[in-house]
């Protein structure tokens, strides 16, 4: 990574630093009684947040069940503001409204708010999230946290890499298993996201390349995960220590995925990491790709989480084998 790309980093984690310290002074001084805890992970967390493409995981948790409507209502008004003002392009991969783009991308929109990916900000109640089994409550979001989100891996990050902004350290009471069916869901969401590229990509270009890319990381964090790699890293320490257990098992896997996918075994070990790297350079980047480039890189990805998937399936079961 250049000095120039480092930089401009830098600028924009700041940015990101006044956003969320705004938005958090603001609905404390408004509601002062009634917000509990204020927590923040992921790329926001870690520095490694990139405007246009980055969306923010934040939870305002407040003390009240009855007082979750009015919160999140004035929390979006201020999200929306202050994005405006430090200019943070949260409107890109976030969800909003129904706009001028033509029925198909309203009807992508319209399909994207039905699910809490890339939604701007959650606030929930006391009732709504176990934190000390890392359960998600919500009534709409019982049944899709159930069986298409890895909650143990949303709490888990929660506690060791999330950011108290304001209130109470919930992070002290986290304590999660890592059931057989969530280390399943672990690997399985990469593959929603690389699905949601494949819809996007005659409309969405650039939309299209954040899904592809952001299934890759995720396909890395979830192998991760189920190696018990939990410490708050940056992305180079992560890629390095991904490379370091999944080298030996993808020589071993070279000589089933060539006969599967027809490519020479030495070629394919060396493209699988090469994906992962043009992954973070297109996510720190952000490049306009022609739509040949787009479908190549697509086809790329779905190998590299091949590969990630078989990795983990053969220590799931040697995990099986040994209780």
């Amino acid at each position: 990574m250049g000095f120039k790309m480092k930089r401009f980093l830098e600028k924009d984690q700041k940015k990101v630093s006044l956003f969320i310290k705004g938005l958090a002074k603001k609905l404390v001084e408004e509601f002062p009684k009634e917000i509990d805890f204020i927590i923040l992970y992921g790329s926001a967390a870690r520095k490694e947040f990139v405007p246009g493409v980055s969306d923010i995981d934040l939870i305002i948790q407040t003390k009240h069940q009855e007082s979750v409507p009015i919160v999140e209502r004035r929390a979006l008004e201020i999200f929306w503001q202050l994005n405006k003002k430090y200019r943070l392009g949260f409107e890109k991969v976030c969800k909003q409204q129904n706009s001028k783009e033509g029925f198909i991308p309203n009807l992508l929109k319209a399909i994207e708010r039905q699910t809490p990916l890339f939604k701007p900000i959650f606030v929930f109640g006391p009732k709504d999230l176990d934190w000390r089994n890392g359960e998600i409550k919500h009534k709409k979001l019982f049944l899709k946290a159930k069986f298409f989100a890895c909650q143990y891996s949303i709490f888990s990050h929660f506690k060791k890499e999330g950011k108290i902004i304001y209130g109470r350290d919930i992070r002290k009471e986290i304590k999660v298993k890592f059931s057989l069916w969530e280390k399943i869901k672990n690997f399985l969401i990469p593959f929603y996201l690389l699905f949601g590229s494949v819809i996007l990509i005659p409309f969405f270009s650039k939309r299209s390349l954040n899904y592809m890319t952001k299934s890759v990381i995720w396909g890395m964090e979830s192998l991760l995960l189920e190696y018990g790699f939990l410490k708050k890293a940056s992305i180079e320490k992560k890629t390095k220590f991904f490379k370091k257990i999944s080298q030996k098992e993808i020589e071993l896997l070279e000589k089933y995925l060539s006969v599967i996918l027809k490519e020479k075994r030495k070629e394919l070990g060396k493209r699988f990491f090469k994906t992962l790297s043009k992954a973070i350079e297109y996510k720190l980047n952000q490049p306009s790709l022609s739509f040949t480039k787009r479908l190549k890189f697509l086809i790329e990805a779905w190998v590299f989480l091949l590969g990630v998937n078989l990795i983990g399936i053969k220590r799931i079961l040697r995990e099986i084998k040994l209780k």
